[in-house]
């Protein structure tokens, strides 16, 4: 049955806000644009997420419609979903359900971002189920990654063009940090590359598979063997200048960005397609290019060797680029030191929690949790994310989640490895770089993590292998043919849906009808944490009375609830630290609020000592003002100290605690204690004795009450 035209405009439209969903790596909430609570991070997630509903509830009407718009027959889609049901059970049990759920505003992550990736890539190879909407999709990645290189030379030169685009010695772009600028930038080189090196073959999209003997087998209910497309999307010369140019810039950027992981991870993709392309290439000459290719890598190689040991031990001073960084970099490099810092903890957090962990999001739960005091001496900075995706899969999800992630990695290999064998040349080339880029991520991931700026590419390259691997699975139907029709039914009916929907009147209902479900999810979930993003950072300044900045931070918090603890804490620290310019008016609203919130963010996380601190921390400079915390603060502290008894914000609360109390011996017995323990944290309580000194002089000149 030929598709009706709004069935092709919905068609049209899923596929449009899919590829649109690709320009999220460009999105910043902060001036001159309208501003959020985490410009970089915010924005992204909240755009792509709403993309992604309105594409599934399209989506859905057509399936219920047609059953030639269900999911390709491949086992990556099932297996991708037994790993996100894995991860549901994690964020159930683990330690705090609504972090894992949600995630927080400064990650924009955890199972509900997880959830709409999945729903992307099931769509996504549902609908694209030709090669010709996957090279438009691939190339205007390619076109955004271009966008970004534009901008990345505005930061570097300083024109000033956005307030964002501050100088800095490594480009941040629009990602807001060089590493995730890095791993996008490798992702991109190697789709470049792939696009570049099929267009010199003649076919430059794939046929069907070979006659296979399971193909015979299945040739009668399977598709038709196709012609290969010839045709380019544009002039031949005018889009090799176009992947030219992208290759380029990407590279640049890459440079300009000074990720290692990054750099690691192109290598990483380069050999992989070398060694797939040695294994299971067309073409003597590229073959012979591959191994070209490989001693390119090898001198590569000896060059950093050679530029390591021109920059002495020493290191380069003020380098910025990729090259010199990794040439310099050692197992003694902070960074580094910090990474396997945080891996040891994650794996002390997998043995307490083995079979499904934390929960996603948690890993700084057990990384404050389980931290040696030598690591917090050496370095107060704490780790929300591992650093190292394995080692987050084990402590936040355990072996079962583990393993998942692993079986998904495994059978994305799998599929590019195998079906690239059966492949006309040009394919084989854009199907195996395609495979270099998801190993370039996987490598890159390595050192670092999932983000709401880089991670859409990544997704479009899974339902791209998806797609790949339902070329070679029967079909019910080639893609255009006559649909079989019920026995004894109208010929006009087809056995491919709701009979409902079969006419264009049933159809547009359905589609009103999902419009409607669609503005509620649209409310709830993405336009409520969007207003509550943006409502937390007006009371941040301090030209507002107090009884407004209250008001405001209590609106954040109940716009959006399941974000709500942030901007509890933003709120705590607020008042703490401007405890001393309020009025005793505005000074008790503010601590009924704070107790109510505090209370509520407690509940919500009772295992984040973070809120605890913030609280106890209000209490103990409230205490003047109103003595009758001084107990509750007493509960607080000794909680944040079993939650993270090696952290020197909670020893410094601990210290505090004792001074409010007047037990000024006792204070200074913390201190003592734990620089006996581990003497490098001396520098962390350098003038915290005098203060003692200074606070117990003062209270005993003051006579005591009555």
């Amino acid at each position: 049955m030929a598709k009706s035209p709004i069935e092709n405009v919905l068609l049209n439209t899923i596929r449009v806000l899919l590829v649109m969903a690709l320009l999220s790596p460009l999105i910043v909430m902060t001036e001159p644009f309208p501003s959020t609570f985490f410009p970089f991070i915010v924005g992204k997630a909240l755009y792509y997420r709403a993309l992604i509903e309105i594409a599934v509830g399209i989506w859905l009407v057509l399936v219920l419609r047609d059953r030639t718009y269900m999911p390709p027959k491949s086992w990556l889609l099932p297996i991708l979903g037994g790993y996100v049901f894995i991860a549901l059970l994690a964020s159930l049990l683990g330690v705090s359900m609504q972090r894992s759920l949600w995630s927080t505003y400064e990650r924009m992550q955890g199972w509900v971002d997880l959830a709409h990736w999945y729903l992307y890539v099931v769509v996504a190879a549902s609908v694209f189920r030709t090669w010709l909407p996957w090279r438009i999709a691939l190339n205007f990645n390619l076109g955004v990654s271009i966008v970004m290189g534009l901008l990345g030379l505005t930061q570097y030169f300083d024109f000033g063009i956005l307030p964002f685009l501050r100088t800095t010695q490594r480009l941040e772009i629009s990602l807001g940090n060089p590493t995730y600028v890095g791993g996008y930038m490798a992702v991109n080189v190697l789709i470049a590359l792939g696009f570049l090196a099929s267009s010199f073959f003649k076919d430059r999209v794939v046929q069907e598979p070979e006659a296979t003997t399971a193909g015979r087998r299945k040739r009668a209910s399977g598709p038709a063997r196709k012609k290969p497309e010839s045709a380019p999307l544009l002039n031949e010369n005018v889009m090799r200048a176009f992947w030219i140019s992208a290759l380029l810039m990407d590279l640049l950027m890459l440079y300009l960005s000074g990720t290692r992981g990054a750099f690691l991870g192109l290598v990483a993709g380069l050999l992989f397609f070398i060694a797939g392309y040695a294994a299971l290439g067309r073409v003597r000459g590229l073959k012979l290019a591959a191994y070209g290719a490989l001693g390119f890598v090898g001198a590569l190689a000896l060059l950093l060797v050679v530029i390591r040991v021109s920059a002495g031990s020493g290191g380069i001073d003020g380098t910025t680029g990729v090259l010199e960084r990794v040439a310099t970099t050692g197992l003694n490099d902070e960074s580094m030191q910090g990474r396997i810092r945080s891996a040891k903890v994650g794996l002390q957090g997998f043995a307490e929690r083995p079979i499904l962990g934390w929960g996603p999001e948690n890993f700084t739960i057990a990384y404050d949790r389980l931290v040696p005091l030598e690591v917090v001496a050496a370095a107060t900075v704490t780790f929300d994310q591992a650093h190292n995706k394995l080692i987050e899969e084990l402590t936040t999800k355990g072996i079962l989640g583990l393993l998942g992630y692993m079986a998904f990695w495994g059978y994305l290999v799998f599929i590019v490895v195998r079906r690239t064998r059966s492949l006309e040349s040009g394919a084989q080339a854009l199907v195996l770089f395609a495979g270099a880029a998801l190993v370039a991520y996987f490598v890159q991931n390595l050192f670092l993590f999932d983000n709401v700026g880089t991670v859409a590419q990544f997704y479009l390259l899974v339902a791209f292998v998806a797609f790949v691997d339902g070329l070679f699975a029967p079909r019910e139907e080639p893609e255009g043919a006559a649909a079989p029709v019920r026995k004894g039914a109208a010929a006009d009916i087809p056995l491919r849906g709701l009979k409902f929907l079969q006419t264009d009147g049933g159809l547009m209902t359905g589609a009103g009808i999902m419009a409607v479900l669609i503005f509620v999810a649209f409310t709830f979930y993405t336009l409520r944490p969007l207003v509550a993003s943006q409502t937390v950072i007006k009371p941040l300044g301090s030209s507002r009375p107090w009884p407004e900045r209250l008001a405001l931070f209590e609106e954040s918090i109940h716009t959006f609830p399941e974000l709500g603890n942030y901007p509890r804490r933003v709120m705590l620290e607020r008042m703490r630290v401007e405890w001393e310019s309020m009025s005793q008016t505005d000074a008790r609203a503010a601590l009924d609020l704070a107790e109510k919130e505090g209370r509520l963010g407690i509940e919500a996380e009772p295992q984040e000592w973070r809120l605890h601190n913030s609280l106890a921390g209000l209490y103990q400079v409230a205490s003047l003002f109103d003595p009758t915390v001084i107990p509750k603060s007493r509960v607080l502290v000794e909680e944040a100290a079993a939650l993270a008894p090696t952290r020197i914000e909670v020893q410094l609360l601990l210290i505090g605690q004792f001074v409010v109390e007047g037990n000024f011996a006792s204070a200074r017995d913390i201190i003592d204690k734990y620089v006996a323990e581990t003497p490098a944290a001396e520098r962390h309580f350098r003038g915290i004795r005098e203060q003692i000194d200074e606070i117990e002089a003062e209270s005993a000149k003051t006579p005591a009450p009555g």
